[in-house]
């Protein structure tokens, strides 16, 4: 018996220049960061993770020394709104940096960032002199009003705009 063949599905124009621009984000931020000594943590794209019953889905990690930058890439026509969503995540990892570390080493879907803590951070840092941070980038720019509901304390960012 044959197999169906199942033919990709054409995108529209509209759909390939989104596409293009969420590859060209992805690509400026990570060798950005690359080029700055951080490390990237391959595996984490598209992964939904649960952390104090808030679901949400990493783009991107990235790790300097004692430092994890969590990525979220945005070309949202709206990008406010679309942090505002994410900021209850962002909360809750930066209230206990070090329970939200623990729950990554011990979720099998992210054995790529557990590899990396085994081999590279755990021999220097411990758990609790791990600091995480979130590098919001998006393609359109934010209102100062969100970027004030996301930090309101100036002294200290929860979350860096990119």
């Amino acid at each position: 018996m044959r197999r169906k063949t199942h033919k990709k599905q054409k995108l529209s124009a509209v759909e390939r220049k989104q596409k293009n621009l969420q590859r060209l984000q992805k690509k400026t931020v990570t060798t950005t960061l690359t080029n700055m000594g951080f490390s990237h943590i391959s595996g984490v794209d598209g992964k939904n993770f649960v952390f104090k019953g808030r679901t949400t889905e990493m783009d991107d990690m990235f790790v300097y020394k004692n430092l994890i930058l969590l990525v979220e890439y945005t070309i949202d026509s709206n990008p406010g709104t679309h942090l505002l969503k994410k900021n209850y995540f962002y909360e809750r990892v930066n209230e206990n940096n070090a329970e939200f570390i623990n729950q990554l080493l011990l979720e099998e879907r992210f054995t790529c960032f557990k590899n990396y803590f085994d081999e590279k951070i755990e021999p220097e840092y411990s758990v609790e002199e791990l600091m995480v941070k979130v590098l919001y980038c998006s393609h359109i720019d934010i209102s100062d009003e969100h970027i004030r509901l996301v930090n309101p304390a100036a002294q200290n960012e929860n979350v860096i705009i990119y």
